[in-house]
């Protein structure tokens, strides 16, 4: 679905607004397949640029401008330093929420000191983890986790499109580019991760996720997202409500939801 673009919604950068293009692409049946017909028409002119997935619901505009400059001064350094994905930790929300929305799932082998990607493994996949032992020697010491969410971000020079150009196997993102390439590390692209310590990130992938996300703008979890009116608080819990309308006395209401502006509750 294409929403048409209200002036509210319009985004801004040093005060000019930012123009938004659609770009039609017909027979594309994977992420891949539409990366390569961006390479092929040389849409992408920004170096980096930032790959956004569409099910991708995020408030990490600091965590952004900070990846964005650790990029830069690595591809500087390094020319195969070539993508840097954004990963969240739980935080607080994973304390308090009955069930936390995740992504497709996936086990990720950093370099402690670096945050360098040396080994990825999606929940899809019938494998165990393998860490190359080159990776080992070059990064030293490094961490195995499995409690990041994956929030589809990804700060990318063009060389990535290239690399998709090059490999028509490859299809999806993490599964195929970033399982592949950090696994080849003679030859690969590197491949780092930069972790938020605060902010939302997540991925909508399912109905489930899609009932947690709401429930999270309604928890303000989010706090760049919001239903679009002051909300005021009732009830237990994290309960916001739009109605002019009090709750009588006998009302109870315990899971997080939204009142409409015209809904009454009666005795």
């Amino acid at each position: 679905l294409v929403y048409p673009i209200r002036a509210a919604w319009r985004l801004s950068r040093e005060g000019k607004e930012v123009a938004v293009s659609v770009l039609e692409m017909r027979g594309c049946g994977s992420t891949g397949d539409v990366l390569r017909e961006l390479d092929q028409r040389s849409a992408v002119k920004s170096d980096p640029f930032v790959m956004v997935a569409g099910d991708a619901v995020c408030s990490l505009s600091e965590c952004l401008r900070e990846a964005v400059g650790e990029h830069e001064r690595r591809k500087a350094e390094r020319a195969d330093a070539t993508l840097t994905m954004l990963l969240c930790e739980g935080g607080p929300r994973a304390r308090y929420h009955v069930t936390p929305a995740r992504s497709e799932g996936a086990t990720v082998a950093l370099a402690s000191e670096s945050g360098r990607v040396v080994a990825w493994r999606s929940s899809s996949a019938r494998r165990a983890l393998e860490i190359a032992c080159g990776a080992i020697d070059e990064c030293g010491r490094v961490e195995v986790r499995g409690d990041l969410v994956d929030c589809r971000v990804d700060v990318c020079s063009p060389e990535v499109l290239w690399r998709y150009s090059e490999n028509f196997d490859y299809q999806d993102p993490r599964a195929d580019f970033v399982a592949n390439e950090v696994a080849n590390v003679e030859l690969g692209q590197r491949v780092y991760a930069k972790i938020a310590k605060s902010g939302y990130g997540s991925v909508v992938h399912d109905p489930r996720a899609l009932e947690t996300v709401a429930a999270d703008v309604l928890c303000g979890w989010i706090g760049a997202l919001s239903p679009g009116e002051p909300l005021a608080r009732c009830g237990r819990g994290a309960l916001s409500k739009k109605s002019s309308s009090p709750l009588p006395a006998s009302a109870t209401l315990e899971r997080p939801l939204l009142l409409g502006r015209d809904c009454l509750v009666g005795e």
